[in-house]
């Protein structure tokens, strides 16, 4: 931009150069175009575009610097910020491409402007502008890396706060949960933090059986593999290829899995399992997400069942209290 107001009107006779004027209008126009549709694609079509985009430009850019009137010297601060423009392309292989065809489309077009190439003045002449255009290209490009690298950490961090939020407030939701309610809250938290499949499965008269179910079909055959593993075990299993995993049970279709064992004073009650729909290794966040929320349940779980021996023992004395009230009376 700082460059353009020169370019323009520096044509012959101070008239503007019409394939200078062209190309800013094609570039002007691809640039709302893409932002534009920025919005409204998915993060991959965004990237397919924008190197389309900068592919587009670059191209047109050189064939105006071959066609202009003006000395290709002219056009090195266009080229330089098409190739800062390109660095921002995280494709390696598309980068590196656009800012190599930049690069050695300007040294064709300088030796052609500088036919002189047998005498050191004519070598210099080309060389030094290459010079400082690889310079600002790497630079950009360094550059550009650390922005995304800290455009990520940030986008990391916030995801895991945003993770321990919504963590804590699905804990708060299970401590105040009715009796009977606990197992049912457990399943919904993990749905609403993003795992598409969960379960619930409790030991009942020395088995593993399933008792909340949601996002996978056939859930009575849910007792084996890795849910049965981490019963055993009392460790936390990850399956990031369940699809590949040789303890993967028939008829589930399920990227990636975590089973954490439901555990409280010192017993296993049973297993808390969540499933992701891509098989990939889960983030350390979201093993930390269903390890805590086992605990949890199973503290929850425990105290259910304080409440109904209480409740029974509390029957138990009023009829106790009625059967020696009857005696005393008869």
């Amino acid at each position: 931009m700082f460059c353009l107001p020169a370019i323009v009107f520096a044509g012959p006779g101070g008239e503007p150069d019409r394939p200078v004027l062209a190309a800013v209008a094609v570039i002007t126009l691809a640039e709302v175009v893409n932002r534009s549709l920025a919005g409204r694609v998915s993060l991959a079509q965004r990237t397919r575009i924008g190197v389309a985009v900068v592919a587009a430009t670059s191209v047109l850019l050189l064939v105006t610097m071959a066609r202009s009137t003006l000395p290709v010297p002219a056009w090195l601060g266009m080229v330089a910020a098409a190739s800062i423009s390109a660095a921002v392309v995280r494709q390696v292989t598309a980068r590196v491409g656009l800012q190599a065809l930049l690069v050695v489309g300007a040294g064709v077009l300088l030796s052609i402007d500088h036919p002189d190439l047998g005498s050191v003045t004519g070598v210099l002449s080309v060389v030094g502008p290459l010079v400082l255009l690889v310079a600002i290209t790497v630079l950009a490009s360094a550059l550009a890396g650390d922005l995304q690298r800290a455009r990520r950490r940030h986008l990391l961090t916030r995801r895991a706060a945003d993770r321990r939020a919504e963590l804590l407030e699905a804990v708060r939701q299970l401590s105040r949960a009715d009796r009977g309610e606990v197992v049912d809250v457990t399943v919904d938290a993990l749905r609403e933090l993003g795992f598409p499949a969960a379960a619930v499965l409790l030991v009942d008269g020395g088995r593993l059986t399933a008792h909340r179910v949601t996002g996978v079909e056939g859930h009575g055959s849910l007792a084996g593999g890795v849910s049965a593993e981490a019963l055993r075990t009392g460790r936390t299993v990850v399956s990031p290829d369940y699809r590949a995993d040789p303890r993967r049970l028939p008829g589930l279709d399920i990227g990636a899995v975590v089973a954490s064992p439901i555990q409280a004073d010192g017993r296993s009650l049973g297993v808390l399992t969540a499933g992701l729909s891509e098989a990939t290794t889960p983030p350390p966040g979201d093993v930390e997400v269903v390890e805590v929320l086992a605990a949890h349940l199973g503290g929850a779980l425990v105290r259910e069942r304080v409440e109904e021996n209480q409740t029974v023992l509390l029957a138990r004395l009023q009829e106790l209290d009625r059967l020696r009230g009857d005696f005393v009376d008869r």
